[in-house]
Formats: structure tokens, sequence, C-alpha cells
């Protein structure tokens, strides 16, 4: 390993260490922007280029595979033309002899003109080629899945102008999955893949038979599956993943200036504006937030749940009675207020959680008179007002007017920017 490389045991065994160092919620929040947290994101790039890297040589095996494949030899039995024959055995003769619909008059004579003839037949659609089938389709599956994501990772100027566009690290990826891509087309189109794919898939179960187990080609294909696609790989769990956002939330919180006021069974903060207090959501795969304005002493609650799945597949629903619900994971962040959304963005680690507070501790100076009749959001007309908190029916978000230091200021309990 070069010293450039990130693992995925080493961040963890960091985190395992600054947590075992500060066993009291008190010590580890004074010295949380000590904590050196390296990217999970980096590593995970590092490991896709290296597994990019594997598929590689495995498709040049696939390709000596199609090129040269076990067949089997398969006997049938047809009814063909008597010319057409070759010798008959004296089975097939007895059954021509018994069926009379495969002879023909010819003046006072009856002739045979079909018999029944066993011929050999190559067989290519055998059980290991349908399984060669089979790994060719999920990494073509993959590979789309590779290049939707990471296409994510490269600059744009849809935020605004960026100065460099180089991108090095999706780039890379993205131009070597391209090169994998035109191969595996190249297989898609090949006889061996048409002939194979006439026939009805096979199970994922997949059987490892004598030829899966002992031929050089097919037992590097299976290895291969049963190590990288035979079964669903989580790169994290929960617990690590908990871990780990949660050391970037609290740099964020501290830098934020908020003071640790709890204990070790509540975590409480405070700033110049804040109280917020953050609690475990299901079994550490979450964190409750609740943010209360100081001067008003209005609250606002926000669940956010982790993600082990950059596309968010392990969250389907959203429980209700929060002003927002989220997910975030180690590329992301996503809204289920409506409905579920997806990131079309990938920010740092530490973006994301900032962007997150940024949202739910934004305090902006402004005018109560101009901004309780218009949307400070959307800017549509009459919001809704009950209680000193407004709401808008178009964009969704929550509001209320207090002060900051000597102005006035509106704090959002809800930010939702219309797209």
């Amino acid at each position: 390993m070069t010293n450039t490389e990130v693992s995925q045991d080493k961040i963890k065994a960091d985190l395992d260490l600054y947590k075992s160092q500060n066993p009291q919620f008190k010590d580890y929040y004074s010295g949380v922007n000590q904590l050196n947290t390296e990217s999970l994101q980096e590593a995970a790039c590092q490991r896709d280029r290296a597994y990019l890297k594997k598929v590689s040589t495995l498709l040049h095996i696939i390709m000596s595979i199609v090129s040269h494949p076990h067949i089997a030899n398969k006997r049938e039995e047809i009814v063909t033309r008597i010319e057409q024959a070759k010798q008959l055995s004296n089975e097939d003769f007895s059954k021509v002899l018994r069926d009379g619909s495969l002879w023909k008059r010819y003046d006072m004579k009856m002739v045979p003109e079909n018999v029944y003839y066993y011929q050999n037949v190559d067989e290519l659609a055998i059980y290991e080629n349908q399984f060669v089938v089979l790994v060719i389709n999920l990494i073509k599956k993959e590979l789309e899945e590779y290049s939707s994501f990471y296409v994510k990772m490269l600059p744009s100027m849809k935020k605004g102008f960026v100065p460099r566009l180089d991108g090095s690290k999706p780039q890379r990826i993205l131009a070597y999955n391209s090169l994998l891509k035109r191969r595996i087309n190249y297989l898609a189109n090949s006889h061996f893949y048409k002939e194979v794919s006439l026939t009805k898939p096979i199970s994922r179960n997949v059987v490892p038979t004598n030829i899966l187990l002992k031929d050089n080609l097919y037992s590097r294909v299976y290895r291969f599956y049963r190590e990288y696609l035979g079964k669903e790989e989580r790169f994290i769990s929960y617990g690590f993943l908990n871990d780990y956002l949660s050391a970037f939330i609290y740099k964020d919180l501290a830098k934020r200036k908020f003071v640790f006021v709890g204990n070790d069974n509540q975590k409480a903060f405070k700033n110049d504006n804040f109280y917020l207090t953050a609690e475990d959501y299901g079994n550490k795969k979450g964190i409750i937030f609740t943010v209360t304005e100081k001067l008003t002493k209005v609250s606002s609650k926000h669940l956010l749940m982790f993600s082990l799945s950059a596309w968010f597949s392990d969250i389907e629903k959203a429980p209700k009675g929060y002003d927002t619900v989220e997910a975030m994971s180690v590329w992301g962040k996503i809204n289920f207020d409506k409905n579920k959304e997806s990131i079309d963005e990938i920010f740092s680690e530490e973006d994301i959680v900032k962007n997150y507070f940024d949202e739910k501790l934004c305090l902006s100076i402004t005018s109560a008179e101009v901004y309780s009749r218009y949307c400070p959001v959307c800017r549509e007309q009459n919001p809704i007002e009950q209680k000193s908190v407004y709401f808008c029916p178009h964009c969704s978000s929550k509001y209320l007017f207090t002060k900051s230091g000597d102005d006035n200021a509106v704090w959002f309990l809800r930010l939702r920017r219309s797209k």
C-alpha cells in the first residue's frame, strides 16, 4: 500500500482508537477537531479502480471462453428424407417399418419416403455457458451503474463558474469504464452470447459443476462470481457509518461554536443563537436533531437517516412527525419530505454535512414586513401564518422572524428550495 492509499480498515481503526481514548462524550467532543478523518469516498474510489482492473482481466478470460467454449454432443431423433439419412440402425429401420405415415406408394410398390434417424448435434447452450452469459449480463449492469454514478462526481458549471474541469479521479474511472463497456458490447454481439441467450436464464444460485470447478478458464470466472457478484456486498456497516459521519457532524458543530452542555445521557449543545440536541435513531441508523431558536423558544425536529447505499436503496419509507426527513450516505444527502429524490451532484463528506446544517441553522437578516407576505425562498405570495410560524404551500418551507443581534432576521425551521 502506498502512502497515498486510503484504507477503510485504517479509517475504522482510527475512529475506534479515538472513541476508546475518549469514552466520555464531552471529551470526545472537545477534541473532535483534532481527529484526522480520512475520506471513505477516496477509499471507495481506490477500491472501484482495483475492481475494474479485475473486471478487465476477467473479460479477457471470457473472450477466450467465447472463442473456444465447452459444448455438449447431443444425440437427437429426427424425421428426414431417406436420401439425406446416412446409415440406419436396426432400431431406426424397425420404427420405419411400423410407421405407415413415412411410406408412399409408387405404382404397385410401397417405398419409404422419410425415415427416423438419430443425428449428433453440438449443443452450445450448456449450463456452464449459460453461467458465463449470466456473468456478462451482471458486469454489463454494474458498468452502467458505475457510469451513472461517477458522472455525478465530474466538475461542472451547473452551480457557477469553475476554473478547472479536470476532475481527474472520476475521469480516470469513467474512461476505464468506457473501455470495459466496449469489450462487453463485443461479447454481447458474439455468436456465443446470442445463441446461449436464447435459452431461459439460469438462477443466480449457481450450481458448481465439474467444469466450473476444474476447467482452467471457467473456474476463474466462477471464483470471480463467488467473490464479487454472487452476494450483496456491504462496503461498511451501520455502526461504522454512524461513527464516521458523526465525526464530521460534531466537527461541523464545533466550527459553528456550539458548546457541549449535556451529559452522557443527552447530547445537548448551544451557541449564541440556538440550542441543539442529538439522539440516536434506529440502532445507530441515524440521528434525530432538535433545534431551538433561543429568542423565540420555537423548535424544529429533524430526522437524519444513514444509508449504506450510494443510491439510498436501503431506505424506502420516511417516518412521520418531523420537520425534515433526510438520508445521508458517504456520497450525498437527499430529502424524503415529499418523494424520495436522487442526488445529482456529489460533494465531499465535509461539505455534505456543512450543507445539511447550513439549512437547519440558517439565520438571514431580512424585513419581516416584506417576507410575511412573500416567501423568502420561492417568492410566492401569501404564506400561511400560525403561531408566528409561516408556511409556504408552494415550496413547503417553514420560517419565523427573530433577531440576530440588533437586526431583524428570519430563521428557517424547514428550508426547501423548489427545483
